[in-house]
C-alpha cells in the first residue's frame, strides 16, 4: 500500500471501532463524511486489503500504445535530452505531432507544418540565409508576419495568469519549527536569533515559532501569521 492508503487504514479502523467520529475522520483524510462512510463499509467487508485503490494492477484506459511510448522515450533520451517534463510535452506536441489526439488539433499541426515547409523555406532561400544568425533574423521577421496575417483574437481576452501572492518568500522557502528558549532566542544550525520584544508580547519563551529560510539564505521568524523582529545573537 502507498503511504496515503496506510493512513486511510489507520483512520478508518479507528472510525469503525468507534474511537473516531466520521466528521473528524473526514477532516483528517480531507474527504467528505459520505466518502468516509463508504470506506467504512469497504473496510468491514474486506478489511485492510479493501482500502487499496480499486484500479491497482489494471492498465489505464488512457495509456498510450506501446510503440508510441517507445517513440516518446527514445526522443526524451536523444533529441530532447535534458528537457523538463513540461518543455518536453510542448515539443512533442508542436514538433513531433504527439498530445494532439483530436482531428482538429492534428489538422492545425499539419497546416502549420505545411506553411513552415513551404513559405519559411522559400523565405530563407530568397534571403540567401546560409548561417544560423541570418536564418534566425529571417525567422523573427517570418514569425511577426505570420502572426499578423494568420493570428486570431481569442473569444475570451481575460488574462489567465494571476499576480504572485504577497507572501511568495514564505511559499518558496524551507520551513523549520523551533521552540524559543528562556532568553527569547531561537537556535538553528549553529546560529542564534534573538527575538526582540514585540508590541503585544514581551517574551516568546517556550512558544513554537516557524523559521523560514529563503532560497537565497535569508531567514525570517513567524509566530502564526505575525512576523517577529529579530537580530543575530552571539554566544552559545
Amino acid at each position: 500500500m502507498s503511504q496515503k492508503e496506510l493512513q486511510r487504514v489507520v483512520v478508518i479502523s479507528h472510525c469503525v471501532k468507534g474511537d473516531l467520529a466520521c466528521a473528524r475522520a473526514a477532516e483528517l483524510l480531507d474527504l467528505s463524511p459520505r466518502q468516509v462512510k463508504r470506506l467504512k463499509a469497504r473496510y468491514r467487508q474486506g478489511g485492510e486489503a479493501a482500502m487499496a485503490h480499486a484500479s491497482r494492477g489494471r492498465p489505464s484506459p488512457r495509456r498510450l500504445p506501446r510503440h508510441l511510448r517507445q517513440r516518446v522515450l527514445h526522443l526524451a533520451r536523444t533529441r530532447y535530452l535534458g528537457f523538463n517534463d513540461h518543455h518536453l510535452a510542448e515539443k512533442l506536441q508542436a514538433v513531433e505531432g504527439f498530445s494532439a489526439q483530436s482531428p482538429q488539433a492534428k489538422g492545425r499541426i499539419e497546416r502549420l507544418w505545411g506553411v513552415l515547409q513551404d513559405r519559411l523555406c522559400s523565405e530563407l532561400r530568397l534571403a540567401h540565409a546560409s548561417d544560423l544568425d541570418s536564418a534566425n533574423g529571417i525567422l523573427r521577421q517570418f514569425i511577426a508576419d505570420y502572426n499578423r496575417r494568420f493570428a486570431r483574437t481569442p473569444r475570451d481576452i481575460a488574462k489567465a495568469w494571476r499576480p504572485a501572492p504577497h507572501d511568495l518568500n514564505r511559499i518558496c522557502s524551507f520551513r523549520h519549527e523551533r521552540i524559543v528558549s528562556n532568553d527569547n532566542v531561537v537556535q538553528w544550525e549553529g546560529r542564534r536569533f534573538q527575538i526582540a520584544p514585540q508590541a503585544r508580547r514581551f517574551t516568546f519563551a517556550g512558544a513554537k515559532v516557524q523559521l523560514y529560510q529563503t532560497l537565497d539564505g535569508r531567514v525570517s521568524l513567524y509566530y502564526g501569521e505575525a512576523r517577529l523582529a529579530h537580530t543575530a545573537a552571539s554566544g552559545g
